[in-house]
């Protein structure tokens, strides 16, 4: 599924589930939605049940962590997500 703009409203209600955010069955995120996701990660940060599922698509993936998405998982506190983003390899 892609996450747009036009569609955020229905994607939210598909991903969020009280404090986690599953975005494994997303294909697709344009800026406005990222940014969007960095809001919902920064209202849960304190949470003790917060969770990111990250995305299976490799090339979402590797868009995040061409976007630094990765210091934005650290800087919230989602460490093993941090974790397993910064795992993503680029190509050389």
């Amino acid at each position: 599924m892609d996450f747009l703009f036009e569609n955020a409203n229905v994607v939210i209600d598909q991903i969020v589930k009280d404090g986690e955010i599953d975005l494994s069955e997303v294909g697709f995120m344009d800026p406005w939605t990222i940014d969007l996701l960095c809001l919902l990660l920064i209202e849960r940060h304190a949470a003790n049940n917060k969770k990111l599922i990250l995305p299976k698509n490799s090339e979402l993936l590797k868009y995040l962590k061409r976007m630094h998405f990765c210091e934005i998982l650290s800087e919230l506190g989602y460490k093993e997500e941090f974790e397993l983003l910064n795992k993503v390899q680029m190509p050389g």
